[in-house]
Parts: structure tokens; C-alpha cells; sequence
């Protein structure tokens, strides 16, 4: 994401200066925000996967393991 994020801020001094249209400028923010979309999304199914390794071994939420709230 950096990588994008440089050349927006690139473009956008590219533009300031007259040396690109406004459309390079465009093309860099779309491509910045794509990268970032991908970020989350890699983000997300990695605390996913995380949570089903955690149920796949038996894993529990409860405060106080499986058998919480006591059974009368």
C-alpha cells in the first residue's frame, strides 16, 4: 500500500505542477484505494481463519471454558 499511496501523492504534485492531466491523478487514487480495499480484506480473512483454527480445536468463548454458566 505504500507503494500506492506514493504514487498518489506523486501524481497529485504532478498535477499541482502542470506536468499531468487530471486523469493520472484519478488513475493513482483509485489504484490507492484498491490497495487499501485489498488490506482489509487480507486483514479480515486472516483474524477469520484465526477464529476457525480456534473452533476447529475445540476452542471455547466463554469466560470460564465449557461448561460456563454452570449446569444445575
Amino acid at each position: 500500500m505504500t507503494a500506492a499511496t506514493r504514487t498518489d501523492h506523486l501524481a497529485n504534485v504532478q498535477y499541482r505542477e502542470g506536468a499531468v492531466d487530471y486523469l493520472q491523478v484519478v488513475i493513482a487514487q483509485t489504484a490507492e484505494l484498491q490497495a487499501r480495499e485489498d488490506l482489509i480484506t487480507i486483514n479480515t480473512r486472516r483474524l477469520m481463519s484465526g477464529v476457525d483454527l480456534v473452533r476447529a480445536m475445540g476452542g471455547n468463548w466463554g469466560r470460564h471454558g465449557p461448561d460456563y454458566p454452570p449446569r444445575p
